[in-house]
């Protein structure tokens, strides 16, 4: 009789430890990672959408700006969704733009960034992180850059947008970004410009971004993509040749070759 009742006792009180143990269980959450509460985080960060501090507009020539840096970039969404190829597609909640610089960015100074074919105005952004890394493909000599990042998006009218054609919903667009930044700038579309506007032997159908900044509706900043094997001839996806691509500026009235960049 004394076993059997030992035996009714502990079955009774490992019965009732799995029981609180199931509703515990049931009635708490299980514990988020770092990873999912800083997503958690961004995502409800983002739905407190941040207006863009949109350029000044003006209809009289302005002053040259004098620029340290420019060159385009790609618009990168962010998403919890992901298609069967591992792309971020829609809805997203935040937008990036990742950027490296030949001169040395101040953290706090600001970046005007000019969409290219969307209907999008010009804007400005702040630089949050900067970090100097090496160039590639240098040989001996040694160069470096400024890989910096400037503070995110979470503006509806870029997270909604319909991405350009032949570009993936997680990179919509590109945009110029000149530093510092810049009070006003627009971007000539190709078929307002005019080769006797342009840098010597730079062909108008490689012209990727032609960017006004006097409001002289004649470029002050270009950057150009063509095939290293022709400088003529235009880069697009349907290409197959290498790209190369050259940054100019203009200086005191004349073209100024300030970047280029050639496959490794």
């Amino acid at each position: 009789m004394y076993k059997l009742n030992i035996k009714i006792l502990f079955f009774s009180f490992f019965g009732w430890l799995i029981a609180s143990c199931s509703n515990q269980s049931i009635g708490t959450n299980p514990p988020q990672t770092n990873n999912q509460n800083t997503l958690t985080n961004q995502i409800e960060k983002s739905k407190e959408e941040k207006p863009l501090e949109k350029l000044t507009k003006s209809t009289e020539k302005i002053k040259l700006p004098k620029i340290k840096d420019f060159g385009v970039f790609d618009v990168s969404r962010e998403s919890t969704q992901k298609n069967e190829g591992g792309q971020m597609i829609k809805p997203f909640y935040e937008a990036e733009i990742r950027i490296s610089l030949k001169n040395q960015p101040k953290i706090g100074e600001k970046v005007t960034a000019i969409p290219l074919n969307v209907n999008l105005e010009s804007f400005q952004l702040s630089i949050t992180k900067t970090e100097r890394k090496e160039e590639a493909c240098t040989g001996d000599k040694k160069e470096y850059y400024w890989d910096t990042e400037i503070e995110k998006l979470t503006n509806r009218s870029i997270l909604e947008i319909e991405p350009l054609r032949n570009r993936a919903d997680e990179y919509p667009f590109e945009v110029a970004i000149i530093y510092p930044s810049v009070n006003f700038a627009i971007n000539i579309k190709n078929s307002e410009l005019s080769t006797d506007t342009l840098p010597k032997k730079v062909s108008l159908n490689t012209v990727k971004a032609a960017i006004d900044l006097d409001n002289d509706k004649k470029p002050d900043l270009l950057e150009i993509l063509f095939c290293c094997s022709n400088p003529t001839e235009t880069w697009n996806e349907n290409t197959d040749c290498y790209i190369c691509q050259k940054s100019f500026k203009k200086v005191s009235g004349f073209w100024k070759l300030v970047n280029s960049a050639t496959p490794c």
